[in-house]
């Protein structure tokens, strides 16, 4: 290049009779230096290898840290918020449905009957057995003949 062989000097006066000298010399190795840059592969693959392995497994560590952390967290939320949980409401509306289900009736709107469940079943049961024995009755007294 223009530059490799050159030498730049300044001079500056301030008042007072202070003066600074600056020289600049181009050094006679960097002429060679960029002749010699595109030929010479000074990359050191081994250190970006081992640094860039290195910068994975930390990646990979950190995210699955952070992974961990959530659902620790999310445990120790959900931990908190059966602690300070409250069924007074489920309760009671589960009380209602057991009385109504469970008491003696009439229904205005429609005028039927309303018995406890309990006892409805009983009563289904009941006829289900007579219905059963009735045909058991038919069957042998039709085989009979």
């Amino acid at each position: 290049p223009y530059w490799a062989n050159r030498s730049l000097s300044r001079t500056f006066n301030f008042r007072g009779g202070l003066a600074i000298n600056l020289s600049f010399q181009s050094p006679k190795h960097l002429n060679t230096r960029f002749k010699s840059m595109a030929a010479y592969d000074d990359l050191d693959v081994k250190r970006i290898f081992v640094v860039g392995i290195i910068s994975v497994v930390v990646t990979a560590v950190t995210a699955l840290a952070v992974q961990v952390m959530y659902y620790s967290l999310v445990q120790w939320q959900d931990a908190e918020t059966a602690a300070a949980s409250n069924y007074e409401r489920q309760n009671r509306i589960l009380s209602e449905q057991n009385e109504q289900i469970s008491t003696y009736g009439v229904d205005e709107a429609t005028g039927n009957i309303i018995i406890p469940i309990e006892k409805a079943i009983d009563l289904m049961v009941g006829d289900n057995d007579k219905d059963s024995g009735s045909a058991s009755n038919q069957e042998a007294s039709s085989d009979e003949t």
